[in-house]
């Protein structure tokens, strides 16, 4: 497996579009919108590529403010899910966060997520909300 930065526009990431599309919208019935890509270009884009050049998982650095980066729309591909991968992409996508000088990681976890993201350090900041129609809750590390 290969992890690396995706041009914003170019192949990789309308395969990666159609990744999150596939793993985070289409199972509630719904699909990836405008608004929901609407920050895509101001954010930094890696994927996790295959022996083949496959993408078969993504993650999103978008910035907040000069110390912060939100981590969005990771999603890694249902038929390898729960070998690993999620984690790789997670320490990947912090250390990418420091190299950028970045201090303070916060994300939108569903609640069924809350337990990886707890195991990889990261602690709820806020009260559990409903986003995309499913309980969500804001969760933040400091690297």
């Amino acid at each position: 497996m290969k992890l690396r930065e995706i041009q914003y526009g170019s192949d990789e990431y309308v395969q990666e579009k159609a990744l999150r599309e596939a793993v985070l919208r289409t199972p509630l019935g719904l699909v990836l919108t405008e608004d929901d890509i609407k920050d895509d270009p101001y954010s930094t884009h890696f994927g996790a590529f295959n022996a083949s050049n496959e993408l078969i998982a993504c993650i999103l650095l978008h910035p907040i403010d000069i110390n912060t980066a939100q981590l969005r729309q990771m999603a890694v591909q249902s038929s390898i899910q729960k070998q690993g991968l999620g984690r790789s992409l997670v320490e990947y996508f912090e250390k990418q966060a420091m190299l950028h000088h970045y201090r303070v990681i916060q994300l939108n976890a569903r609640i069924t997520a809350q337990g990886f993201y707890e195991k990889l350090g990261y602690t709820p900041v806020d009260q559990p909300f409903t986003h995309m129609t499913l309980p969500h809750i804001k969760m933040q590390k400091i690297l």
